[in-house]
């Protein structure tokens, strides 16, 4: 890796650190249905906000955007699909809280494998590391965690491998021939369409802007989600933005054994360890 892509991915692991920190604060006070929506409302807030520093994202790639409907499809579906991955993840943690975090890696290796036949290209090096860490994943899980899910849980587990496997191709796919600007705008619609879809009330819209906590909340997920995007496919392959992403939930999860007494540390702490020697040859050589 270059010491750009490096300072980089750092920048991912941290944002993606604060996202999962400022929601953790929120929890106890918004209801999980309204959490999807609350990123969809500050996907959308935040890129209009941005629109006046994004004039060639917005205006003049927006028109080639704009008459490749298939392109702002393919965005608007990836916000029902994060929707939709936000809904597996909560039934699943109300079985196994630990069994949703090991979603993410074993995910990310199906991009990897996904994303090929798309033509992203993966050296060798970065191509093992993702598998390994996805199969690392699928280990953790499979002897420790499964044994505590029921059938549907472990359904959800498996959908929801094919649900990232879609997001990271459709970001792909969108990125590589628009950009990440239009692609989260976009994407942002369709997390909120799905959340009206819910009949989502005057105040749990108002939930979203006015506290302290909420904000923060809402900064802090358009914030990695803006560096995540950004850096894929011109800084780097998709499948290794979404693995420096991936890297923040073990250091998270042994962070709040420490913050709120949560239990499940070791573990997480040992494949935090594992999945980060299994990524050094990336950021040695790449």
């Amino acid at each position: 890796m270059t010491s750009f892509q490096i300072v980089t991915a750092l920048a991912i692991l941290f944002s993606f650190l604060l996202r999962r920190y400022f929601i953790k604060k929120l929890a106890d006070d918004m209801p999980l249905r309204v959490a999807p929506f609350m990123i969809g409302m500050w996907i959308v807030v935040v890129s209009i906000l941005l629109v006046p520093l994004m004039p060639e994202k917005l205006f003049i790639e927006g028109v080639f955007f704009l008459y490749r409907p298939e392109l702002w499809s393919i965005s608007f579906l990836k916000g029902v699909m994060l929707w939709l991955i936000f809904r597996l993840e909560v039934g699943i943690k109300r079985e196994s809280a630990s069994s949703g975090a090991f979603m993410s890696p074993v995910g990310n290796g199906a991009i990897a494998i996904g994303n090929t036949f798309l033509g992203e290209v993966l050296t060798n090096t970065q191509l093992f590391s993702v598998l390994s860490v996805g199969v690392l994943g699928s280990i953790f899980m499979l002897y420790g965690h499964a044994q505590e899910l029921t059938r549907k849980a472990k359904l959800s587990f498996v959908a929801g491998i094919f649900v990232i496997m879609f997001l990271g191709a459709t970001d792909y796919h969108v990125i590589s021939q628009s950009n990440w600007y239009l692609h989260i705008m976009m994407s942002g619609f369709g997390a909120c369409f799905m959340a009206l879809l819910q009949k989502t009330t005057r105040a749990e819209f108002l939930m979203c802007f006015n506290s302290k906590k909420a904000i923060l909340a809402g900064v802090s997920i358009v914030f990695a989600e803006f560096i995540l995007l950004s850096s894929m496919v011109t800084v780097m392959p998709v499948s290794l933005s979404v693995l420096f992403a991936g890297l923040s939930v073990p250091i998270f999860m042994v962070m709040s054994s420490f913050l709120w007494g949560e239990r499940s540390w070791k573990e997480q702490g040992l494949f935090g360890l594992a999945a980060f020697i299994l990524t050094l040859p990336i950021i040695l050589g790449g």
